[in-house]
């Protein structure tokens, strides 16, 4: 039986569950997990004044949150092992600088998921919001590996300052996705916003849904079915990621870029 954390009634400021980490609560009894520390607006509180704990993680290293949770705050910071799934919607920072295991959503994230993450997967069924993956302000790296699959919607900034790592998007990209990249993979399969790509060295990015404006620090360089984007495309319809009308082995056409940082980074535009 897996760890059931269900919160008690609607959260009207934010709650920080940091401190909260499966790792820890594998050792616990339930009991022990709701003492655990967290932060209510601006002040200290424990886990059980806000969320009924049952069962335990001991078993399958699972823990289920349910409820209302879009004022969530960090859940899942620095996951390092083991299944976290979310009933629903949750809020700011969700599986930032996580290491390993999965989670999963089954609704949207608010801005900063999976911020500079370093290794597991994070599976969001909903959309997200503004610098999923990407580099917290002053940072120069930001994801450093891992995967990231949004079945919805990203916002702006998707990916900055990637350094290593995965990322895919079924729906629509806001503005600027890309920008910085030193490594990695963007697979964009919606319209995409305006600045794709800004600064970046040696990124990837597979577009396979409309065709965007492209910056003129882009330069034109081949048309041809590269061996890898088969191998991506087969890589994302394992996991039953929505993928409507995208061929299996599309032709792309190829731009070298930002020539500014040097011209060695890529975007790769499926070819009607």
């Amino acid at each position: 039986m897996p760890l059931e954390l269900t919160l008690r009634s609607r959260l009207e400021v934010p709650l920080d569950v940091a401190d909260v980490l499966l790792s820890a609560c594998r050792s616990l009894s339930a009991d022990d997990c709701a003492r655990l520390p967290v932060v209510h607006g601006n002040r200290d509180a424990e886990l059980g004044d806000f969320f009924i704990v049952s069962g335990s993680a001991t078993d399958d290293n699972t823990a289920i949150w349910s409820g209302d949770l879009s004022k969530l705050r960090r859940l899942g910071e620095g996951h390092d092992g083991g299944t976290l799934r979310v009933e629903g919607s949750v809020g700011l920072h969700v599986g930032a600088r996580m290491s390993g295991g999965t989670i999963e959503i089954l609704g949207d994230a608010d801005d900063w998921a999976g911020a500079e993450m370093r290794g597991g997967r994070l599976i969001v069924r909903g959309s997200v919001g503004r610098s999923a993956g990407g580099a917290y302000r002053g940072a120069t790296s930001g994801m450093r590996g891992g995967e990231i699959f949004i079945h919805g919607n990203a916002g702006d900034e998707l990916g900055s300052c990637l350094r290593r790592g995965f990322i895919a998007v079924a729906g629509t990209t806001g503005a600027v996705a890309g920008s910085n990249m030193l490594a990695g993979t963007l697979v964009l399969a919606g319209k995409v916003g305006s600045g794709l790509g800004l600064g970046n060295r040696r990124g990837t990015m597979v577009v396979l849904g409309d065709r965007p404006s492209l910056l003129p620090t882009y330069r034109y360089a081949a048309r041809y079915r590269p061996v890898v984007t088969r191998l991506v495309l087969r890589h994302l319809r394992s996991p039953g990621f929505p993928l409507k009308g995208v061929a299996p082995a599309p032709v792309f056409e190829r731009y070298c870029g930002d020539l500014l940082e040097g011209g060695r980074g890529e975007i790769l535009l499926a070819s009607a």
